[in-house]
């Protein structure tokens, strides 16, 4: 049995800089409110799991590393990681809509609006970087790169 990606190589709907996003770029109620277009880590687990379970695993590496990537940008930045992100690659995770606009200036130290130190996402970021074939990068509290195999 093979999986019809459909459009999910087309940049216009799917194939964001930062895939995979929740609702297609292209369609009208597109937003980086939540559910309307942002860039869930747990769909991409979920994604990712299916791809290697129908042997796409070059497509599988490439989103895992797309996701650890972006993940690891936006950590960089803000030193926290968030419970979704702008499909676009454009607005940092502090000004994506949540339930809504961003009622303020974004304070990484307040418990509102974008949900920071997100847990869900820190876990799914890690089980991919365990369960990577390919080479994977590490994020090291210095803030270098370190590139290793990985065992599995």
């Amino acid at each position: 049995m093979r999986v019809d990606w459909g459009r999910g190589d087309d940049p216009t709907t799917f194939a964001a800089p930062f895939p995979v996003p929740s609702v297609a770029l292209d369609h009208p109620t597109w937003s980086t409110d939540m559910w309307r277009g942002a860039t869930w880590i747990n769909m991409n687990y979920l994604i990712v799991i299916g791809l290697r379970k129908h042997g796409r695993l070059a497509e599988a590496d490439r989103l895992v590393q797309a996701t650890v990537n972006h993940v690891a940008k936006y950590y960089q930045q803000f030193g926290v990681i968030f419970e979704f992100y702008d499909a676009r690659g454009i607005i940092p995770p502090t000004q994506c809509h949540r339930k809504g606009p961003v009622p303020q200036r974004y304070d990484v130290r307040a418990k509102m609006s974008a949900i920071r130190d997100y847990h869900w996402t820190a876990a799914l970021v890690a089980s991919l970087l365990l369960k990577t074939p390919t080479p994977r990068r590490n994020f090291a509290s210095t803030g270098a790169w370190i590139t290793s195999k990985s065992t599995s």
